[in-house]
């Protein structure tokens, strides 16, 4: 499933374009939909891109991001980024006991 928007001047040349699709698949055995953002966007140095991916577990839980950006024609990636999210199900968070207080 995809849907994209885009902006432009009137004569033939574009200001951006973005595209976002979702996909499910795996991720390390994990079941996940795979949420992806692909801009492009007009800049005085050129054509510049932004790839964004997240993937999202079956509870709704991020299990990993990417974004990597740069400029196209010719294709140079000037950052990359990964996130990897890891869960352990032995780790309880409690909330603190409060203790009334007497005077």
């Amino acid at each position: 499933m995809g849907n994209g928007s885009g902006s432009g001047d009137g004569s033939g040349t574009y200001n951006f374009c973005r595209q976002f699709t979702v996909e499910t698949t795996m991720l390390n055995s994990y079941s996940a939909r795979l949420f992806e953002q692909m801009y492009i966007g007009q800049e005085q140095s050129g054509l510049i891109y932004q790839e964004t991916k997240h993937w999202i577990n079956d509870d709704g839980l991020p299990l990993k991001s990417e974004i990597s950006e740069g400029f196209l024609s010719p294709r140079v990636e000037t950052s990359h980024t990964i996130n990897v999210y890891e869960y352990d199900p032995n780790i309880k968070i409690e909330a603190p006991i409060m203790k009334a207080e007497s005077k």
